[in-house]
């Protein structure tokens, strides 16, 4: 996203003026909302800290809380837009609902009857059941309007404090209900806050007030839910205020069947979202009026920033519709933060560093920015335990910087180590940059020299499609074995992220001499850059719908590599690959960007290209392209301007053939901020169907590098030898699971033999036990001329006269071969099986006539009647 450093800061900049021509017409709000763009199809204004829209389930994460399938669950006032990873906010939500709500925890959703309608400033909503839902928005204030159909049941609209987006992707990022109040006042309308935490950047508890407002009388019933995930109502009453860690809300029903409501937010007081709503959004506000303001203000804060004289109408949404996705993040909460009051500027929703370099924030106190860059860079953070990825802090600063400052490069025991190594290298060049510009002279040379310690992870033995030379994994022993068309999962514990290590490898943007050295020399470099673009090449299956090229445009990482022809004289091919992936992958529709929006880093790459040219990071150089339009005019503030033309351009027609530069010919296909838009400037191209060797001055700056691109690589490198390969953390993974596995075989064995010995020596031992009393009672008996077996009342007498019976059997006795006789004098009788009985055979009996009694069997009770026929 670094390619947005400058032009959110040119558009930014410029200075405010009344558009006359309204840009928002060619603006598609539902650009990049399917196939994986995630953007935000609702109602906001620039960097508006509202952005009102739905809020749908699918059963699958829906990032900007929208989907093009599934059923409505709220309209809320917090989105982001174009994010991956999980969903964040849908917070402070209403949802109209038809009849009688017994239970207003069951499920309330409701279908899509057709089609979303939404532009600049507007949105409408058609419900399965006939109610109709449009919405405006102000900075910090939204605007709902109902229409219920007439005689289909009571207008009732359910607010839901504990309303958030959802994460079935189980990552340990959902977002979490903490508890809140709603209170209904005396004049009917609502306050309150909700607190929750959790989402895609993992916010600790955080807190939103809300202040809304309905035109229109009602009746309200406030509830409270026994738990958050069920539909089991604790309280369901009339009672005006409400306060819950569970579910909590309101619902509000009506007479009427046109219902308006107006509703501010604020991170400071429930006061202030009113103060917010009320100033902007007072009552009797129409949605007519908050819809042409919000067109009048994209139009001249953003859109007019950026005129051409194009008539073709797909250009024209392209460039318009990638301008307005660049400009709903961050969000503009100046005066809204918690922590501190403050009327300096603040803006909040930046995820990730990548983010940060879309926008530039001007009379930067640099001596006090300085020393928070030079703690990022020896320090190390507090490891928040991320579970996706817990060997460092994933939330701030360098958690792999132990190593980095330790070795010069970051050892697999870190996430993400060899694009960490990328990323550390471009930190420390940074501060090169601000510490010259200081005059830290020491300072500069330290972090200069340690921007070029991504070599330490180069790799010359390292061979793919025919090329030698990549980035890789290292460990204290040596370099680790590595497909550079292979990076894994790709994802945080890996140790390349969202990108290949045949990507990685051209990303030393501020090095890019010592690049070309090690890749070969610029003619192979040349090869290297063409191999990225070749459809088919790529085997690992991240790129199917990419024509399998390694280089993928839905990815940060491979934004800048069609550029770098430039550095090496061949300024065409830069611009036909640019020009081709623009065409290939861009086009004015819902599925109209090649990958996640990435808060309009997509859009930025788009805009760019449009334009003919292409920033480089850290740096003042820009790279030139070709532009799309004939004229193009761009506002940079008091008063200047850059004017861009082009002559004999067309869809075939794209290549240079000669450039001036204020007035000037130009054969450099680079130039620097200084050239063109420090005080405005021309730029003025011609344009041909064939390539011009147009571009025969220097080459591109190359500040970290201290070799040439034609160096010897042996004279860069030093010998590293290869450690033996570690297991992936997938394979890791997979024999962790195996073990686990096999020790639970292990231990049910144990146990199965356990039991077994146990029983054994239980019965065993009984069976000693009753033979030893028995002849006990024998020998006490002939003592006492007693007859041992007479009949005894007590169940434990028949079985100790039964076991008496019982001679031990030989090992290959048949089952259930009992020995033992059966006749008048010896009372016993043998049966086959497991049962037993005990048999008393009084003297007039006949043998085998025993009275029926209870006997006993292995496996129950039975009678000695059933035990005989068995």
């Amino acid at each position: 996203m670094y390619l947005y450093t400058a032009l959110l800061g040119l558009l930014v900049g410029a200075t405010t003026v009344q558009s006359t021509v309204d840009l928002s017409q060619y603006v598609l709000t539902s650009n990049g909302e399917a196939g994986g763009g995630n953007t935000f199809p609702g109602v906001s204004l620039p960097f508006g800290m509202v952005r009102l829209g739905p809020d749908v389930f699918t059963g699958v994460d829906s990032y900007s809380g929208d989907s093009l399938t599934g059923n409505f669950t709220g309209f809320s006032m917090m989105h982001e837009s174009g994010t991956g990873g999980a969903p964040k906010y849908g917070v402070v939500s209403q949802m109209p609902v038809l009849g009688n709500i017994p239970n207003p925890l069951a499920n309330l959703n409701d279908t899509r009857a057709s089609v979303d309608v939404s532009s600049v400033g507007y949105y409408k909503a058609s419900l399965g059941t006939k109610i109709t839902v449009e919405l405006g928005a102000t900075h910090r204030a939204g605007f709902y309007q109902y229409k219920f159909p007439e005689g289909k049941g009571t207008p009732n609209v359910v607010v839901d404090v504990s309303h958030v987006l959802p994460s079935y992707r189980k990552q340990g990022l959902s977002q979490n209900y903490l508890g809140g109040n709603i209170t209904v006042l005396e004049d009917g309308h609502y306050e309150g806050f909700g607190d929750y935490n959790n989402g895609w950047n993992r916010a600790p508890d955080w807190r939103i007030y809300f202040c809304g407002y309905f035109e229109s009388p009602a009746t309200v019933k406030t509830f409270v839910g026994t738990s958050l995930n069920g539909s089991t109502v604790a309280s369901y009453s009339t009672e005006k205020s409400a306060s819950s860690q569970s579910r909590l809300g309101a619902i509000f029903s009506f007479t009427s069947t046109t219902v308006v409501s107006r509703v501010g937010i604020s991170f400071i007081s429930s006061t202030q979202a009113c103060e917010n709503v009320d100033s902007q959004i007072p009552s009797g506000t129409t949605l007519s009026t908050l819809t042409n303001n919000a067109k009048d203000t994209w139009n001249t804060d953003v859109l007019s920033k950026v005129t051409t004289t194009e008539t073709n109408q797909t250009n024209l949404q392209l460039l318009y519709s990638s301008l307005y996705f660049m400009h709903l993040l961050p969000s503009n909460r100046t005066g809204e933060n918690p922590l501190w009051n403050s009327s300096e500027p603040y803006y909040d929703d930046t995820f990730t560093t990548w983010d940060l370099f879309r926008w530039v924030r001007g009379a930067v106190n640099w001596t006090t920015g300085y020393q928070a860059m030079v703690k990022d860079a020896e320090i190390v953070p507090v490891n928040n335990n991320d579970p996706r990825d817990n060997s460092s802090s994933t939330k701030e600063g360098r958690g792999a910087l132990p190593d980095w400052l330790q070795y010069g490069y970051i050892t697999p025991k870190y996430g993400r180590s060899v694009s960490r190594a990328v990323e550390y290298s471009f930190n420390d060049f940074s501060l090169y940059q601000v510490a010259t510009g200081l005059g830290k002279q020491d300072d500069a040379m330290k972090y200069l020299k340690r921007s070029q310690n991504w070599i330490n992870h180069w790799n010359p033995n390292v061979t793919s499609l025919g090329f030698a030379g990549f980035l890789v994994p290292r460990s204290t022993a040596g370099f680790i074995k590595q497909d550079p068309l292979s990076c894994g999962g790709c994802y945080w514990r890996d140790a390349y992220y969202e990108a290949l290590p045949w990507e990685y490898s051209f990303n030393m943007h501020h090095d890019m001499d010592t690049l070309v050295a090690l890749s070969g020399g610029p003619s192979t470099f040349v090869d290297r850059l063409n191999t990225m673009f070749k459809p088919g090449i790529n085997t690992s299956g991240r790129s199917s719908g990419f024509d399998n090229t390694i280089f993928n445009p839905g990815n940060e990482p491979s934004f800048t590599t069609p550029y770098l022809y430039n550095y090496v004289g061949r300024q065409d091919l830069s611009v036909r690959q640019s020009r081709n992936i623009a065409k290939s992958y861009y086009s004015a529709t819902p599925g109209g960007i090649p990958g996640n929006s990435d808060a309009g880093a997509m859009e930025s790459w788009l805009i760019w290209n449009m334009l003919g040219l292409y920033p480089m990071v850290a740096q003042t150089t820009f790279m030139i392209g070709s532009p799309w339009f004939a004229n193009t005019t761009i506002s940079l503030g008091g008063g200047k301007t850059l004017a861009m033309t082009t002559v004999n351009g067309s869809e075939s027609s794209f290549y240079v053939q000669s450039l001036k530069v204020n007035g000037k010919s130009w054969n450099q296909a680079w130039l620097t901020w200084n050239d063109v838009f420090e005080n405005g400037g021309t730029m003025d191209f011609v344009l041909g169907s064939e390539p011009a060797n147009w571009a025969i001055g220097p080459a591109p700056s190359s500040p970290a590098s201290t070799v040439s691109n034609t160096a010897d690589p042996n004279s860069i490198l030093t010998p590293v030898p290869t450690a033996p390969s570690p297991e992936s953390p997938h394979s890791i993974a997979v024999r962790k699971r195996e073990i686990l596995r096999e020790v639970a075989f292990v231990i049910m064995a144990i146990f199965i033999v356990a039991v077994s010995c146990a029983a054994a020596w239980f019965w065993r031992r009984r069976n000693s036990t009753i033979d030893t009393d028995t002849k006990d009672q024998e020998k006490e008996a002939k003592s006492a001329d007693i007859n041992p077996r007479e009949d005894r009342p007590d169940k434990t007498n028949h079985k100790r006269r039964l076991w008496g019976c019982i001679e031990r059997k030989p090992n290959n006795s048949p089952r259930g071969d009992l020995k033992g006789t059966v006749g008048p004098e010896s009372e016993c009788r043998s049966i086959g099986g497991e049962t037993m009985v005990d048999i008393s055979i009084p003297d007039e009996r006949s043998p085998g006539t025993a009275p029926i009694t209870q006997v006993e069997e292995l496996h129950g009770a039975i009678s000695s009647k059933e035990a005989l026929t068995l």
